[in-house]
């Protein structure tokens, strides 16, 4: 479907490849000097998956989907945040029920990459420390959520 560059690492691809037949997107990085190909994640195809990195480059993110226990090829109401640490191939995943659109983003980081924030809801957020596998989820009360934004 398409490729992304690591920030840090010029020589590491992140490829990402959709299956349309079986509904499922494959995430793998290709190591230029190694000519090396890993599968890094696999999430069943949401409509406006999101892809990024931390901004030290350690951490990838996906937005995907959570599949149906009935059926593992359709999507269910909710979406999948998955945090891939690049360097020791874990994956975290977090649950949200925000159908985010291609033109809102569910998720941003703060500068130093310690802290992600995401939609779970209109009224509600997730502030992650993904180092310490910590997940603080609260409601607000300033209307409905549709974008975050770090400001540090």
């Amino acid at each position: 479907r398409y490729v992304i560059t690591h920030p840090a690492q010029p020589d590491l691809l992140i490829v990402v490849a959709l299956d349309a037949l079986s509904r499922q997107a494959y995430i793998f990085s290709y190591d230029l000097a190694a000519e090396q190909l890993d599968l890094r994640l696999q999430s069943p195809v949401w409509p406006s998956h999101a892809l990024g990195f931390s901004p030290d480059g350690r951490w990838l993110v996906l937005t995907g989907s959570t599949p149906d226990q009935n059926n593992t090829r359709a999507p269910a109401n909710s979406s999948t945040i998955y945090l891939h640490n690049i360097a020791s191939h874990q994956t975290q995943t977090y649950i949200s029920q925000f159908a985010s659109s291609i033109l809102t983003p569910m998720f941003d980081w703060s500068a130093d990459s310690q802290w992600l924030v995401f939609i779970v809801d209109d009224r509600i957020l997730s502030l992650v420390a993904p180092d310490f596998s910590y997940q603080w989820v609260f409601a607000h009360d300033e209307g409905n959520c549709m974008d975050v934004s770090w400001v540090n």
